[in-house]
């Protein structure tokens, strides 16, 4: 199945995205759907949360990623082991 381009556009749009950051984005998003769309097995609880605090932090990922490049003066630089900056990273 093709990925949804206008989808992926209005993700982009609308989070600050890149193109590829929409693209992970979006890819989760049917991840989640997919999921959802499973047989429940008994219990699904415990399976179903685990799922969501993984994809949430998946999610979570690639917001902070947008947030830090858009919004660098509220964010710390990486430092290395002896305290110093590290180069950021494209």
């Amino acid at each position: 199945m093709e990925p949804n381009q206008e989808r992926i556009a209005r993700i982009a749009s609308s989070t600050g995205a890149t193109d590829q950051e929409a693209r992970v984005l979006y890819h989760l998003g049917e991840a989640s759907e997919a999921w959802n769309k499973l047989p429940s097995r008994k219990p699904r609880w415990p399976e179903a949360m685990r799922f969501s605090v993984y994809y949430r932090a998946l999610v979570d990922m690639v917001l902070a990623r947008i947030a830090r490049r858009d919004h660098p003066e509220g964010w710390k630089p990486p430092r290395d082991a002896e305290g110093q900056d590290l180069p950021p990273q494209s």
